[in-house]
This record gives C-alpha cells, structure tokens and sequence, in this order.
C-alpha cells in the first residue's frame, strides 16, 4: 500500500491517499523510447536525511503577473528558463495541452494523438520534458526539442514522470517500479539513475541544478515532506515551521528552493487542495512563505537563476491561473 502523498497530475494538484490513484482517461501514440539502463540505487543505505534548523524570514516583496492562455479553462505555470521563458499547460473542451510563452507569446506542445500533455520543465537551451497519460492509463515522460518528441521510460516501471531538466540536458523525475513502489531518477547520457531518500517509502526528484543538487519530497506513513540532496550526496529534510506537510518543487543554481506547505486548515488526509495550500521560498535556512494576494491557495512550482518564480494559484472565484512572481530586493 502506498502512503499519504501528493498527485503530481496538473503540476501539484491533488494529494493521493493510501492505494488511491487520480488519473483521467487518455489515448496517445506512443513515440521512440529513450535508450537506457537500469542505474544504481543511491542512498539506500545512508542514515536518515538530516533537517534543517530554520525559521521564516521577512516577507521579501513580490511582483505577481498573472498568465492565462486566451480561452482556456484553466492556466498553470511550471516551469521557467534562465531567459524568463516560461512552459506549463492549460485546459479547454478538448483536454489539457502543454504550452511555451516565450514574451507573452504562446504555442502549444502536445504529443501527437494525446488529449493531455503537461509541459514541466524548460532549460537555457530550448529543452522541454513533461509527461503524459496513455488510454491504459500508464504515463510516460517526455523530451522534446526543436518540434521533436521522445517518449522516456524508466525500464521495468508502471508509469514514469519526467519533472526536471537543467542546462546539461539531466532529466529528473520519478517512477513506479513492478511492485507499486515509487522512487526518483535521474536521467544523463541515456543511463538511469534511481534515487531514494533514506528509510522513505517513495521519493520524488523534481529538479536537479547545473551543479548537481536535487529538490523534490519524499513520503512516511503519515505525511510528505521536502527534501534537497547536495552535491556530495548529503540528503537535508526541509520542515516549514508548523506545516502538515511540505514539498520542494525546483531549485536553481544559487540553492534557493521553491515548493509548497500545508497548513493545519484542513484536516489530514483531505483531498482536495484548499486553503491550506501555499507557496515557499527558502534560501540560507530561512522560508518565506508565497501567495498571490486574494487566492484561495498558492503553489510555487519553478525558480530560475535571477529568483523569478513560477507557479499556480486559484482565485475567489475558484479559476486556476499561472503566475510569475519577481522579487523587488533580491530576497537579500
């Protein structure tokens, strides 16, 4: 049985309770698998991660542009470059599709034949990948670049997501082996990596810096918590000061983490975000906590290199947009 965790469909949506699956039903086409090999498992036998002493920094002030693809039904931000591009996906009558605005520009990236595509990631280069769900409810990751898709497999999983890619083309993301267990990969030169926060029952790996630190969140029995892994392998556990639960969701090359935290609004094991969802920021074991003035909840879902952060949120009137939020003082 799995624990308490959170659905990663529609870029943070959801929280799966134990053995509880949230898909839609979707058909696509298949492409080209990515050639790989089964990696090494690394921190199976490390001690438990390490957590952080912090406490919340001073509110740092914060821009917020809303970003809403024209008639769509529901906008998120996922994922921004070091150039401010900016990817994500968006629902209309026929699905949800993956999008690229590029200066307030929009096209769409879909895979072919498919009526959901979410596009998670973007770096310097043009690269994006994202994931998407066949009509046998498996779910594949992908990469694209210059009109080009490939479907990414971890071997021998049930579903693989692709969340991250960083300027060297590494892919993270997460995956479920035959035995319905979930652990996070790492994807370089075609070679898989899996990756497991110590004494954990699922780990995810939701972006990897240019100089190899991870961020994602990681599950017990009761509740999920965020996690960043540094470069010599050292797993640190990030606890927002009296949150119920809490999940990192990118970092950049300065180590500045963003993610969400619940709060105590809503009891355990709710399904649906509400109130209690919010944004974080953290930089030097400190938080700040993100939400876009007048949302019902908040989700921080990509940083770049210059603290301009992507997410979600969902208004009064319970419409989900995307934002980009940019610091006036540089968080300093």
């Amino acid at each position: 049985m799995r624990p308490v965790r959170w659905s990663n469909q529609n870029g943070d949506c959801t929280r799966w309770v134990t053995g509880l699956l949230l898909w839609c039903i979707f058909s696509s086409r298949i492409l080209s698998q990515v050639a790989s090999t089964a990696g090494n498992t690394i921190g199976s036998n490390l001690t438990p991660p390490a957590r952080t002493s912090v406490n919340r920094s001073k509110p740092s002030t914060l821009t917020f542009e809303t970003i809403a693809y024209p008639g769509a039904l529901a906008t998120r931000a996922l994922g921004i470059n070091a150039q401010g591009v900016v990817v994500g996906s968006f629902d209309d009558s026929n699905g949800t599709h993956g999008f690229v605005q590029d200066e307030g520009k929009f096209r769409v990236i879909d895979v072919v034949g498919s009526p959901s595509t979410q596009a998670k990631c973007i770096n310097a280069r043009g690269e994006i990948v994202g994931y998407f769900l066949d009509s046998d409810f498996n779910l594949h990751g992908f990469y694209w670049f210059d009109g080009k898709f490939r479907t990414i497999d971890v071997p021998s999983s049930i579903e693989t997501r692709a969340e991250g890619i960083n300027d060297a083309g590494v892919i993270s993301g997460e995956y479920v082996d035959e035995q319905g267990n979930e652990h996070g990969y790492l994807l370089k030169n075609a070679e898989f990596e899996t990756i497991d926060v110590p004494n954990s029952f699922s780990t995810d790996v939701w972006m990897v810096s240019n100089d190899g630190w991870l961020a994602g969140d990681y599950s017990d029995p009761t509740t999920v918590r965020a996690y960043v892994r540094t470069k010599r392998g050292a797993f640190l556990t990030l606890d927002y000061p009296g949150s119920s639960a809490d999940a990192a969701r990118s970092i950049n090359d300065r180590h500045e983490v963003v993610g969400r935290w619940d709060d105590n609004s809503v009891p355990p094991g709710q399904i649906p975000c509400t109130t209690q969802c919010h944004g974080f920021y953290w930089s030097k074991e400190e938080f700040q906590s993100i939400d876009v003035p007048g949302a019902l909840y908040t989700v921080a879902l990509g940083i770049n290199n210059s603290s301009h952060i992507v997410g979600r949120y969902v208004d009064a009137s319970n419409n989900e947009h995307g934002f980009v939020a940019r610091p006036k003082d540089n968080f300093e």
